[in-house]
């Protein structure tokens, strides 16, 4: 025995007898019929849209309350309010406008901006701004915080993300991204691409990912770090003091201490304007001491340190290393220890070549020591 029930707006619901009971075998719904709200609306980070664009370009607005705002295939502008908002963008050129609240926004398919739009004069005491979470879509996205614990997404795409006050979590995501805190103690993470990745004031942590990144801490103590790629990773303003091989633990620096340290690439490595300790990674590394009394360590053979004005210190590392030291003679100073062999500047810079690339800035450094860096390792050999 077959039953067949019939429901308003469902084509037909069909069952089998079997035994004592009736076993639904199919929900068949009526192509003109009622759809289920669950159904007719998208997801938006997991949660069902309240508020929903309906193609071309919009302006949506949130309430007072928590939104759940999910854009459409056109280029939309979507802001929350003072409620708990998720913003979606969709498809199309959007711009994410957080609220009050603490917000959720991700953009889509498009190049996105994703930005906060409660602005107070300065200075602000006491202020609350939440801690919203950004997450850039697959183009190239422009995300831009406030205030508060805030933490970035970036996508596939080139994206720029600018944290602001607060301690902030950027991650950069795949693309070339150029990524900058601002203050308060960031955590930033390269990603796969060639990111260019920058610290601010306060205590920021900085790790380059797999690309060729460009790593700039500030003032302040940093850590600050390159990845398996060919680095630039400088201490900036700060000192800059790698972990290894040092009696600075990283709860215990003092003010103004960076960690500095190169990874599995060929990286460029530069301190700052104090007592700085640096150490290379598995590359063949150039490692730059700034205008303090630093410590700068080889890792593996193959590596170049400059002691600068002669303060510094080469506490040596594994393999041979090279080392220029503004002082002549077997005991030049800053060049003592490693087995080092001792290099001038006319073998860094080529015969005739008065400028001082290795000083600053740090990336007419990188170009002159790839273009040097076959001559120096033949020299090497030659001892």
């Amino acid at each position: 025995m077959r039953l067949q029930l019939r429901l308003p707006g469902w084509n037909s619901v069909s069952a089998a007898h079997q035994g004592s009971a009736f076993v639904v075998a199919a929900i068949l719904l009526s192509a003109v019929g009622f759809v289920p709200e669950a159904q007719a609306r998208p997801l938006c980070l997991g949660r069902i849209a309240t508020i929903v664009g309906h193609g071309g370009s919009q302006i949506l607005n949130g309430t007072a309350g928590p939104d759940v705002i999910f854009g459409g295939g056109g280029h939309d502008i979507i802001a929350g309010r003072s409620g708990q908002d998720v913003l979606c963008g969709g498809e199309g050129n959007d711009v994410l406008v957080a609220g009050k609240g603490t917000d959720h926004l991700s953009g889509g398919p498009g190049n996105d901006s994703l930005v906060s739009k409660v602005w107070v004069p300065a200075p602000c005491r006491h202020c609350d701004f939440g801690s919203d979470v950004y997450r850039a879509g697959s183009g190239d996205d422009s995300i831009f915080g406030l205030g508060g614990n805030e933490t970035f997404y970036g996508g596939p795409g080139d994206d720029v993300i600018s944290g602001q006050p607060g301690g902030d979590h950027i991650f950069a995501g795949p693309g070339n991204d150029h990524v900058s805190g601002v203050q308060d103690g960031d955590t930033i993470y390269g990603g796969s691409g060639n990111d260019d990745l920058r610290g601010r004031p306060r205590n920021d942590t900085i790790f380059g990912g797999r690309g060729d990144d460009t790593v700039s801490g500030d003032t302040d103590s940093d850590r600050v770090f390159g990845g398996p790629g060919n680095d630039v990773v400088n201490g900036e303003g700060g000192a800059a003091n790698d972990q290894a091989g040092s009696n600075c633990r990283w709860q215990s620096c003092s003010s103004g201490v960076d960690l500095v340290s190169g990874g599995f690439g060929h990286d460029v490595l530069s301190g700052g304007n104090r007592d700085d300790k640096l150490r290379g990674g598995n590359g063949h590394d150039f490692i730059l001491g700034g205008d303090g009394a630093d410590t700068l360590s080889g890792q593996e053979s193959g590596d170049t340190l400059d002691v600068g004005d002669g303060r510094d210190v080469n506490s040596g590392g594994s393999g041979i290393d090279a080392c220029r030291s503004p002082r002549r003679g077997p005991r030049a100073h800053g060049c003592e220890r490693g087995g080092s062999t001792i290099l001038d500047e006319s073998t860094l810079l080529g015969a005739g070549n008065q400028s001082a690339p290795f000083i600053d800035p740090i990336r007419a450094a990188l170009l002159e020591w790839q273009e040097r860096a076959d001559e120096i390792q033949a020299q090497l050999n030659a001892n």
